[in-house]
């Protein structure tokens, strides 16, 4: 109830409940299957949540690179992008968020470089709460 308390300030309680929206699926991996099992107050419980909901909103798990492993301990490196010499690691696994590729942070998220992934779908508007947030 908590978490569901801090995330309504970020997505519409009715998008958390719904198992089939990007912000219930969401929801229910940072409760449920995020490996770190951060609490609600943690500072990066709702950047992962909110990074969470980009991964299901463009159709993570059909990107090109990048997706979240079968088992979330295996931390898999990403192929660098055309755009970037760096290697990232695997959406969605025990590695902290901003080792994700196409994530780069300095205190918070200020850049998503998803390039050339495949992406499908919508940015979700729960970008606007990664607030270092200047390029996407």
């Amino acid at each position: 109830e908590f978490a569901l308390n801090i995330l309504s300030n970020v997505s519409d309680v009715s998008l958390l409940r719904g198992n089939t929206t990007p912000q219930g699926k969401a929801f229910e991996w940072i409760l449920d299957t995020d490996p770190l099992r951060l609490a609600p107050a943690d500072g990066s419980f709702i950047r992962r949540f909110v990074l969470a909901v980009l991964y299901f909103s463009t159709g993570g798990g059909s990107w090109d690179d990048c997706n979240a492993p079968v088992n979330v301990n295996d931390l898999n490196n990403c192929q660098p992008s055309p755009f970037s010499s760096s290697r990232g690691r695997a959406w969605l696994t025990n590695s902290p968020e901003c080792t994700w590729g196409g994530i780069t942070c300095d205190h918070g998220v200020t850049r998503i470089d998803l390039r050339g992934n495949g992406l499908s779908g919508t940015i979700p508007s729960e970008l606007q709460y990664l607030t270092d947030l200047g390029e996407y």
